[in-house]
This record gives structure tokens, sequence and C-alpha cells, in this order.
């Protein structure tokens, strides 16, 4: 995603604005990676990436005087090139500041008559700083897949490292007729993470529902490794509930990494 710097706009680094020349014209946010695998009945098993997104400042493509590598470099010199990146969008009063290590800014001058040293295209790269525990959260979705059937593993979600969880919401778009529930249950192995199942109450065909009733379980830890997998342990009487959709917030620990 490329987020241009727009008119009211700052960019700061450890709470120091960037001033001209040195500001950057765009900002570019690569997020995490994952791979997803469709299942037959229409869900789908999700990797994701134990990775944060990085934000790469763009400061132009061409004639880039050789003072804004000079600052830049002076920047990144402190504290070891771990700053707090910062975007202020003044014209809704929305502020974010991110840990980041700010990598070198690249050497690719040339010579140019007129204005000394110049730089080609120059873009920072900062990656988010890995930051323990953190909280994550977890899409379960059966958005799209035919009309829901009892069944266990209907999503199956590989955690990229160990946690518990600590909130949910839901939502179902087509909670069917019929009466009764689409009754849901998520769990690891053979560990249930909710003391009381969550329940999409039947309100009609083509009407959605909230997910209620949902309770969890006094121990929601999980491990890293082994899926935690979306059950439907019921559906409504007219077998007509769809596009369900479940999202569980997760506090998840540091990996263990031996190098």
């Amino acid at each position: 995603m490329t987020m241009e710097v727009m008119r009211g706009m700052r960019v700061s680094i450890d709470r120091q604005f960037l001033q001209p020349p040195t500001v950057p014209i765009s900002l570019d946010v690569l997020p995490p990676g994952f791979t997803e695998h469709p299942l037959p009945g229409g869900g789908m098993v999700v990797f994701e990436e134990l990775t944060l997104p990085t934000i790469i400042l763009h400061f132009g493509d061409t004639g880039i005087p050789e003072e804004v590598q000079r600052r830049l470099e002076l920047l990144r010199t402190r504290a070891c090139g771990q700053h707090l990146l910062g975007i202020d969008d003044l014209s809704c009063h929305r502020h974010e500041y991110i840990p980041v290590y700010m990598s070198r800014p690249p050497r690719n001058a040339q010579m140019s008559a007129e204005r000394g040293l110049v730089y080609g295209t120059l873009d920072v790269v900062c990656k988010q700083l890995d930051l323990w525990p953190k909280m994550m959260r977890l899409d379960f979705d059966l958005a799209g897949a035919p009309n829901i059937v009892v069944g266990d593993g209907q999503f199956l979600y590989y955690p990229p490292a160990a946690g518990y969880l600590v909130g949910w919401t839901g939502y179902i778009e087509d909670s069917g007729g019929g009466g009764g529930t689409t009754q849901v249950q998520v769990r690891q192995a053979a560990k249930d993470m909710f003391a009381t199942p969550g329940d999409y109450v039947a309100a009609g065909v083509g009407v959605g529902a909230a997910l209620t009733n949902l309770i969890l379980a006094t121990d929601t830890t999980f491990v890293a490794g082994l899926p935690l997998e979306w059950d439907i342990d019921g559906i409504p009487g007219g077998a007509n509930s769809a596009n369900a959709r479940l999202t569980l917030w997760a506090m998840m620990h540091q990996p263990y990494r031996s190098n």
C-alpha cells in the first residue's frame, strides 16, 4: 500500500519532524505475508508469517541533493538505528507512532555539474521492531462458502507463536431460518477454547446476526504449530445459514529462535 504524503501530514523520527528538503514524498507499507489453502467444504487453512509490517520512506526518484542523504544518515546513527517513526495527519487529528529499525540510506550518488553529488531513487526501509508479547488478530472466515454444515475443522488457523485468547467478535451475513442457531466452537487438539459455544441465532434467510452467548474458557492457552480449528456444532432448522466470520484476539509470546 502506497500512501502519498499530503498537505497536513507530517513525518517525524524520534519526535523530530522532518523539514524540507528531508521530507518523504510517499510511504509504502508492506504487510506481513500469509498463505491460504482452501478446504473442500469451503473453509480455509491459513498460515501467517511471524513478521511485522515494513514501512518504506520514499524521498524521490531523481536529483536528490546529497544534503538529504547526510541528514538521514545523521538521524539514523542515533540509538543504533532503533527509532520512533511518527506519522501525523493533522486533517483528522490522527497520530501514529511506530518503533522501527531504520536502515542505512543507500549510497548511490552520482556527480552533477550543477549540483555536485545527487542521488537517484532514495528509499529508507523502516522495519517495525518486534515487541513481545503482542496482541494479534486471528480471523476465521467462511464467507463465500456454501451453506454451513455441521463438522469439525471447517477453518484451520496455524498460530505463528504460542499465546492465549483474550477476546472475540463475530458476525454472520445470512443467519438462516427454521429456528435454532449456528453454533461454533474453537479448539486446539482436544482442548476447547470456549466454555460456552458461540451462537449465531437464526433470524431469517438473508438476515445478519452478531455472535452471542460465547464465553471463553478459563484456560485459553495454545501452542504454535498446531491448528486452531473452527468447529460447527449446530446449524438452524432450515440448514441455510452462510457467510460467517469469527475474530479472536490473542496475546502471543515471542517464539523460541535457535539462531
